[in-house]
Order: C-alpha cells, then sequence, then structure tokens
C-alpha cells in the first residue's frame, strides 16, 4: 500500500497537482485507485473526456432534488413484542 501512495505521489514530478487531484476523482468512478490508472488518464489527457452517463447522472440529481416527498410521520408508538410471539408465523 506504501508503495502504491509513494508511485502516485511521484507523479508530481511530471504532472501539475491539480491534474493528478482530478485524475484520482476520475478513477474513483471507475473504481480503478492503481497507479497505472491514474498515470494513464494524466498521460493521456483524458481530464477532459466526458465521464460515462455522466449528462444522466446530473440529470437524475436534478431529478431527485426536485421530487417533493410526502411521508407520513412514523406512529410515536411502537409495541414491543418478545421473539416467542413471532413464532407463532409460518415461514
Amino acid at each position: 500500500m506504501r508503495n502504491h501512495i509513494v508511485r502516485i505521489l511521484s507523479l508530481l514530478d511530471e504532472y501539475p497537482r491539480s491534474m493528478i487531484e482530478s485524475a484520482i476523482k476520475r478513477v474513483t468512478v471507475y473504481e480503478a485507485f492503481e497507479y497505472k490508472a491514474i498515470k494513464n488518464i494524466c498521460s493521456k489527457g483524458l481530464l477532459l473526456e466526458p465521464l460515462p452517463f455522466a449528462e444522466q447522472a446530473v440529470k437524475l440529481v436534478k431529478d431527485v432534488e426536485s421530487l417533493e416527498l410526502n411521508i407520513p410521520p412514523v406512529a410515536e408508538s411502537v409495541e414491543v413484542r418478545p421473539l416467542s410471539y413471532y413464532s407463532q408465523f409460518e415461514v
């Protein structure tokens, strides 16, 4: 793990910090946290490429934010039952 982090930090010798940070954010989408993935994004200039499903994700977030949720309140009191109560039900 330490070697992995050291290798990622060594990219600072070749690329600006902002580029590496953007690359790390990008690899989280793919869950590909390896040094090689981060280096490939930086070296191939993939930071400007659109992320897959990015437009759909933004639309989905906006749709969810615009929803009006009418969740009824939870009942104040809950009946406490012993576990033996549930043995009467068939599985």
